[in-house]
């Protein structure tokens, strides 16, 4: 039977010769492996512009029994992007956050408002004109929320993030796992700038590191065998 999908790439592997086994996260079914051929001819569906990270694309596909890899039939982008894969440091974010999607997104079963916040993200990244620097921490901070740790709403006054709980408190957590004095007002101030993600960022270089360290922690805290990020040596090279 043939199944249509909207997907987002998240990952491609070479497979034999000539074809490719691409890793995506769809809007119909959560996450879904394909396999196509003949990426170089002219005959196979799939073009190598299609497979980069965070293409947008439209599948149809031959839909066999569950856990197979899907063989695809045809495929088209939904719309070009246009500067994700040329710009240095939006094409340095995109691996970034696809390897950081590859690690969160465990279940198959599809979730349509977080595919909706990945595809606007995408097109997002790829039209901001200034704060790309900073995207990466506000998509991580607005991710939690789709994935079920979103980190509390601040009290007034707060003087810790406990980042086991995901909650402010005014007594020191009975762990190391937290974030006060500086850290803390770095990652409030993302809070608050999370809401406007194509905005500038008052964080200067340095703080957006801390802060994305601190973003990475609360991560392998929230989320099973999270695992090594390979794609953030580069990103810290690109950024710094």
């Amino acid at each position: 039977m043939l199944v249509k999908t909207e997907a987002v790439v998240l990952g491609a592997i070479k497979y034999g010769d000539s074809s490719i086994i691409l890793r995506t996260y769809s809007k119909d079914k959560g996450l879904i492996s394909f396999i196509a051929g003949g990426l170089r001819s002219r005959k196979g569906p799939l073009r190598p512009a299609m497979v980069q990270v965070l293409s947008v694309l439209q599948l149809v596909y031959y839909d066999n029994s569950k856990g197979e890899l899907k063989r695809v039939k045809e495929a088209s982008v939904e719309e070009p992007l246009q500067e994700i894969f040329y710009d240095p440091v939006k094409s340095s974010l995109a691996m970034f956050l696809a390897e950081i999607l590859q690690h969160v997104l465990q279940e198959e079963a599809p979730n349509e408002d977080l595919y909706s916040f990945i595809h606007t993200s995408v097109y997002t990244l790829d039209s901001i004109t200034e704060g790309s620097d900073s995207f990466h921490l506000k998509f991580l901070y607005r991710l939690a929320g789709y994935l079920g740790f979103r980190p509390e709403s601040p009290p007034a006054d707060p003087r810790y993030f406990d980042l086991l709980n995901g909650v402010y408190s005014t007594t020191e957590p009975p762990h190391a796992n937290c974030l006060y004095g500086a850290a803390l007002v770095h990652w409030l101030k993302l809070g608050e700038e999370s809401k406007k993600i194509t905005e500038k960022s008052s964080l200067n270089k340095e703080q957006r590191k801390q802060t994305l360290d601190s973003l990475i922690l609360y991560y392998r805290l929230h989320v099973k065998d999270f695992g090594k990020l390979r794609s953030l040596e580069i990103l810290s090279e690109i950024l710094n």
